[in-house]
């Protein structure tokens, strides 16, 4: 597994024929301060109470020191209400936090 921590994902649900709401947060190290971070959605897998997210890292141009940087990532996003658990490929599992 790659570097994070401070993962949190937190639901509401809306309605019975409605799709919840999830919105994850958490906290990446990228190569540089050059790069930033962003969550975005990936396929779903064989479990379909399990959000599958993922960490794309985009470099900007330009000369930058080689150190590790935080970068906070988050997404929101609508989901179905019998969501679980998030799956952050590479960097997390985490339990849905329902209100």
């Amino acid at each position: 597994m790659s570097e994070g921590r401070d993962w949190n994902a937190k639901g509401k649900r809306r309605g019975e024929d409605s799709p919840a709401r999830l919105k994850v947060e958490g906290e990446v190290d990228v190569p540089n301060p050059g790069a930033e971070a962003e969550l975005v959605e990936a396929p779903t897998g064989i479990n379909p109470d399990y959000q599958m997210l993922r960490v794309v890292v985009t470099q900007r141009d330009g000369g930058w020191p080689q150190e590790i940087t935080p970068r906070k990532v988050k997404w929101k996003g609508d989901v179905s209400p019998t969501t679980t658990d998030v799956h952050v490929i590479d960097y997390a599992q985490i339990k849905v936090d329902w209100e």
